[in-house]
Protein backbone atom coordinates (compact mmCIF):
# COMPACT_ATOMS: atom_id res chain seq x y z
CA UNK A 1 0.00 0.00 0.00
CA UNK A 2 1.16 3.42 -0.64
CA UNK A 3 0.41 6.37 1.15
CA UNK A 4 0.73 10.49 0.60
CA UNK A 5 0.90 12.81 3.52
CA UNK A 6 1.87 16.34 3.02
CA UNK A 7 5.17 17.44 4.67
CA UNK A 8 6.44 20.20 6.54
CA UNK A 9 10.12 19.91 8.06
CA UNK A 10 9.14 16.24 8.76
CA UNK A 11 5.81 16.51 10.16
CA UNK A 12 2.01 16.35 8.61
CA UNK A 13 1.81 19.83 6.67
CA UNK A 14 -1.48 21.47 8.99
CA UNK A 15 -2.45 22.99 5.60
CA UNK A 16 -2.77 20.36 2.82
CA UNK A 17 -3.49 22.78 -0.16
CA UNK A 18 -0.19 24.61 1.54
CA UNK A 19 1.88 21.87 0.71
CA UNK A 20 4.42 21.96 -1.74
CA UNK A 21 6.31 18.55 -0.92
CA UNK A 22 4.43 14.93 -0.26
CA UNK A 23 6.37 11.76 1.49
CA UNK A 24 5.42 8.74 0.12
CA UNK A 25 5.27 5.87 1.88
CA UNK A 26 5.18 2.00 1.19
CA UNK A 27 3.69 -0.07 3.70
CA UNK A 28 3.64 -3.63 3.88
CA UNK A 29 1.20 -4.78 6.98
CA UNK A 30 2.50 -2.13 9.12
CA UNK A 31 5.67 -1.74 8.15
CA UNK A 32 7.65 0.86 6.60
CA UNK A 33 9.42 -0.30 2.86
CA UNK A 34 10.27 2.34 1.11
CA UNK A 35 9.92 5.79 1.14
CA UNK A 36 10.42 9.01 -0.93
CA UNK A 37 9.89 12.95 -1.01
CA UNK A 38 7.78 14.40 -4.57
CA UNK A 39 7.79 17.78 -4.78
CA UNK A 40 4.38 19.51 -5.78
CA UNK A 41 6.00 23.24 -6.34
CA UNK A 42 3.33 25.15 -7.84
CA UNK A 43 0.55 23.19 -7.05
CA UNK A 44 -1.07 25.03 -4.11
CA UNK A 45 -4.28 24.61 -3.53
CA UNK A 46 -4.79 23.10 -7.50
CA UNK A 47 -6.55 19.98 -6.09
CA UNK A 48 -6.99 18.42 -10.07
CA UNK A 49 -3.34 18.80 -10.47
CA UNK A 50 -2.27 17.67 -7.15
CA UNK A 51 -4.52 14.48 -7.45
CA UNK A 52 -2.80 13.68 -10.57
CA UNK A 53 0.95 13.78 -9.27
CA UNK A 54 -0.52 11.59 -6.23
CA UNK A 55 -1.84 9.42 -8.91
CA UNK A 56 0.91 9.32 -11.37
CA UNK A 57 3.32 8.12 -7.87
CA UNK A 58 0.50 4.81 -7.86
CA UNK A 59 -1.12 6.45 -4.05
CA UNK A 60 -3.84 4.28 -2.28
CA UNK A 61 -4.23 6.73 0.58
CA UNK A 62 -4.03 10.19 1.57
CA UNK A 63 -3.46 11.13 5.39
CA UNK A 64 -3.67 15.19 5.85
CA UNK A 65 -4.00 17.57 8.15
CA UNK A 66 -6.69 20.11 7.62
CA UNK A 67 -8.65 20.23 4.12
CA UNK A 68 -11.12 21.67 3.01
CA UNK A 69 -14.18 20.17 1.29
CA UNK A 70 -13.51 20.68 -2.74
CA UNK A 71 -10.02 19.45 -1.74
CA UNK A 72 -11.05 16.36 0.24
CA UNK A 73 -13.73 15.43 -3.08
CA UNK A 74 -11.37 16.22 -5.26
CA UNK A 75 -9.13 13.35 -3.87
CA UNK A 76 -11.98 11.05 -3.47
CA UNK A 77 -13.58 11.50 -7.02
CA UNK A 78 -9.69 10.39 -7.95
CA UNK A 79 -10.30 7.11 -6.03
CA UNK A 80 -8.10 7.64 -3.33
CA UNK A 81 -8.98 6.83 0.48
CA UNK A 82 -8.96 10.25 2.31
CA UNK A 83 -8.11 10.64 6.29
CA UNK A 84 -7.68 14.32 7.70
CA UNK A 85 -7.32 14.93 11.32
CA UNK A 86 -3.70 13.80 11.08
CA UNK A 87 -0.61 15.65 12.74
CA UNK A 88 2.48 14.77 14.11
CA UNK A 89 5.77 13.44 12.59
CA UNK A 90 5.36 11.61 8.82
CA UNK A 91 6.36 7.96 10.02
CA UNK A 92 4.24 8.05 13.31
CA UNK A 93 1.17 9.23 11.06
CA UNK A 94 2.19 6.33 8.52
CA UNK A 95 2.43 3.51 11.19
CA UNK A 96 -0.87 4.70 12.79
CA UNK A 97 -2.52 4.79 9.86
CA UNK A 98 -1.44 0.86 9.06
CA UNK A 99 -1.77 -0.61 12.29
CA UNK A 100 -5.98 1.05 11.64
CA UNK A 101 -5.53 3.75 14.80
CA UNK A 102 -6.47 6.69 12.58
CA UNK A 103 -10.08 7.82 13.02
CA UNK A 104 -11.64 8.40 9.27
CA UNK A 105 -12.91 11.72 9.09
CA UNK A 106 -13.87 13.68 6.38
CA UNK A 107 -12.80 17.48 5.47
CA UNK A 108 -12.40 18.97 8.75
CA UNK A 109 -12.00 23.15 7.83
CA UNK A 110 -13.83 25.86 6.21
CA UNK A 111 -13.49 29.15 3.86
CA UNK A 112 -14.64 30.56 7.27
CA UNK A 113 -11.77 29.02 9.32
CA UNK A 114 -9.40 29.36 6.63
CA UNK A 115 -7.98 26.41 7.64
CA UNK A 116 -5.77 27.56 9.92
CA UNK A 117 -3.74 25.16 12.45
CA UNK A 118 -5.63 24.64 15.86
Amino acid sequence: MRVAIPELYGKVNPHFGQSTNFSIIDLNNSEIVGMKTISAHGLQHKYDQTAQLLQANQVDVVLAGKINKKCFNTLKNYGFLVISGVDGDIISAAIAYAQGELINYEYNCSRKERCRPA
